[in-house]
């Protein structure tokens, strides 16, 4: 059982590295910007990582084609991501500067109009990744993880770190109400 949870558990991990892709606008990362730059997420490895890679039984050959797509993703998300940092200092600033609602909106449009960019390289990465890359029986075993993964309970989800996560100790205990005999403070 605690193998299966481990292997659930990797599974979760590189589908959110899959998922952060399009998240390029938060923490400055996108496709391909990982933490050391290396790649998209889990610190600049391959997109599936060697969890998913073992569970779904990739060739060197496939391994090889994602890491490009996505060497290729994250080169043509690179201005795009250096654009939204620019943008976000101008919106900090027109904020700050108590600009005009007018302003505010078309900052706001811009920076949507570049998040749309940033996911539409994202969709067609795992696009191709899902259906020029993987099998048809990797794409069904990995449906499969997907399904029995989205049915596990949420707080199961959560990987060690993450408050409420398997292995974490929850929120703080709340303080034990003082007596009416205690002096307080």
């Amino acid at each position: 059982m605690l193998k299966k949870r481990s292997l659930i558990l990797g599974l979760s991990l590189a589908l959110v590295s899959v998922l952060a892709m399009a998240q390029g606008p938060r923490g400055g990362r996108g496709v391909g910007g990982g933490p050391g730059g290396g790649g998209p997420g889990m610190g600049g490895r391959e997109l599936m990582g060697p969890i998913m890679a073992r569970l779904l039984d990739l060739t060197d050959a496939q391994k090889t084609a994602i890491r490009e797509r996505m060497q290729a993703a994250g080169e043509q998300a690179k201005p795009i991501r250096e654009q939204n940092q620019a943008l976000r200092q101008q919106i900090q600033d027109a904020v700050q500067g108590g600009a005009s609602d007018a302003t505010l909106e078309q900052l706001a449009a811009e920076s949507g109009r570049l998040s749309g960019q940033l996911q539409a390289i994202s969709l067609k990465t795992r696009s191709y990744i899902h259906n020029q890359v993987l099998t048809v029986e990797q794409r069904q075993k990995l449906a499969e993880l997907r399904e029995e993964f989205r049915n596990r309970p949420r707080r199961d989800r959560m990987g060690p770190g993450n408050r409420m996560g398997p292995g974490s100790r929850g929120p703080a205990p709340a303080a034990p109400p003082a007596s009416a005999g205690t002096p307080q403070a």
